[in-house]
């Protein structure tokens, strides 16, 4: 199953040779990337990417093994008889120079990536606020949010804000109303599940931009559907 639903455009010239095509994704299966019932992976890029990247390189983006990050080792499937990880990630590799990636493009799609493993070890503790009667969440990984904040390029205090408070912003202020651990921990994940999928539109209009082409006469379309399974705890992507 593709996890996710496409709607790809095959273009023809007037000599009906293929000239080009697009592709447009719907529906992301977000839910995999902050949890997986027993026996299943999050996306493959993960383990692939843990497994093949150059040591020099999984030490920049701060990455061990896949045991140690809480996003990929919730289904006991790091590794599958079925799934050669290593090679299957140099296949992603030489698809990357086939579109031509450039090399900074495909440092930041890794970057990322590591982004959102270090987010799902970032973990919470709570406190009573006894003027205000609420419990209040605090970030306990500093490292971690640190290594989150360089790989994304971003303040680190200004991350942990958003991470332990509900910011509403009205036309005259800024409220900001502190979160308990439980709802930190979601926005947490919420952010992981928006990372991953800002770089995966991102990913299919980049390919967009090296395969498609003006040049149609005609074309044929496919819908490749989304299959998806139903987890101890669902979403909306089951829903659907």
């Amino acid at each position: 199953s593709s996890r996710f639903g496409k709607y790809t455009v095959i273009g023809y010239d007037k000599y009906f040779h293929i000239s080009g095509c697009t592709i447009q994704q719907y529906l992301l299966e977000k839910t995999r990337i902050v949890g997986q019932s027993l026996g299943e992976r999050n996306y493959h890029i993960f383990y692939e990417a843990l497994t093949g990247l150059t040591p020099q390189f999984k030490r920049d983006l701060h990455l061990t093994n896949a045991a140690d990050y809480e996003y990929v080792n919730q289904g006991k499937a790091i590794k599958i008889d079925v799934k050669d990880d290593v090679n299957d990630f140099e296949e992603v590799l030489r698809a990357m120079q086939v579109i031509e990636f450039r090399q900074d493009e495909r440092e930041c799609i890794f970057r990322v990536l590591s982004a959102v493993l270090h987010l799902g070890n970032c973990q919470f503790n709570s406190y009573e606020d006894k003027e205000h009667h609420m419990e209040c969440a605090t970030v306990t990984s500093k490292d971690v949010l640190q290594i989150v904040c360089g790989m994304l390029g971003v303040d680190e205090g200004a991350l942990e804000t958003v991470l332990v408070n509900k910011i509403q912003v009205t036309r005259a202020e800024e409220i900001k109303t502190p979160l308990n651990k439980k709802s930190a921990m979601d926005t947490r994940d919420a952010l992981s599940k928006a990372l991953y999928d800002a770089q995966f539109r991102w990913l299919v209009n980049r390919i967009n931009s090296t395969v498609a082409t003006a040049d149609v006469h005609r074309s044929i379309s496919i819908l490749d559907i989304f299959g998806f399974e139903n987890f101890e705890v669902n979403s909306f992507e089951q829903f659907c």
